[in-house]
């Protein structure tokens, strides 16, 4: 079914497919409630107010107090998607609830469903919805940048003068490897480290550097050891 299709639906008739789905299998309504409100921060009775409300399905998620961290330890298929695979931010918290009341159905206990605090997961991206153990990890939500310029355009303003000043010291220092800065940004890094590391002198004298091999600094003079 088209994304649009399924926010569009209507809260209450959704409410009632999931809870029926539950009861045919022996489960409760507090169950179902206890679960909805476990991975959306939503109180019961404002849970049941919505049942009544002219409230579509992907503003009921949108507007959710507090999604649980822990909701992204949620694994397995529905309808044969992987929910931890959905691309779709919205339509993945849609498939986490489906994902939970599938497992509500199929019998497994509470605490497993509603994921151990043991298992907590530290932070999670409020706008890709990946977890990391650290809290306001760095990363990408997106694809990461095909340029260094394109990175240094993604950074806090403040910073992006000075990075940009780095970058031109470093193609007119070494001139010969410019050509590495203009790849993907975690290539290029690594490029230039691989050509700045020391390499052996003839007969055990130690290391230059790749990019100083060769040439002469201001004195005149090989560079020294390294």
């Amino acid at each position: 079914m088209n994304n649009d299709r399924v926010f569009q639906m209507d809260f209450g008739k959704v409410y009632g497919l999931l809870l029926d789905k539950a009861v045919r299998k022996g489960r409760t309504k507090v169950e179902v409630d206890e679960v909805i409100c476990w991975l959306t921060g939503y109180s019961p009775a404002r849970l049941e107010a919505f049942r009544s409300a002219d409230l579509r399905y992907g503003d009921f998620f949108r507007g959710a107090p507090r999604l649980n961290p822990n909701r992204t330890l949620i694994k397995g298929a529905v309808c044969g998607v992987r929910v931890e695979e959905v691309e779709d931010p919205l339509m993945r918290e849609i498939r986490y609830l489906d994902k939970l009341i599938d497992e509500l159905a199929k019998g497994k206990p509470m605490e497993k469903i509603l994921r151990g605090q043991g298992e907590t997961a530290m932070w999670v991206c409020p706008k890709c919805g990946r977890s990391f153990k650290n809290a306001e990890q760095s990363h990408y939500c997106g694809e990461p940048p095909a340029t260094i310029e394109e990175y240094i355009a993604a950074q806090p303003e403040a910073a992006r003068e000075y990075l940009r000043q780095v970058n031109a010291a470093i193609r007119a220092s070494v001139p010969e490897y410019a050509h590495l800065l203009e790849g993907p940004e975690p290539d290029s890094v690594r490029g230039v480290q691989a050509a700045h590391r020391p390499v052996p002198r003839p007969g055990g004298r130690g290391g230059v550097c790749r990019a100083a091999d060769g040439v002469q600094n201001q004195q005149g003079h090989d560079p020294a050891p390294v």
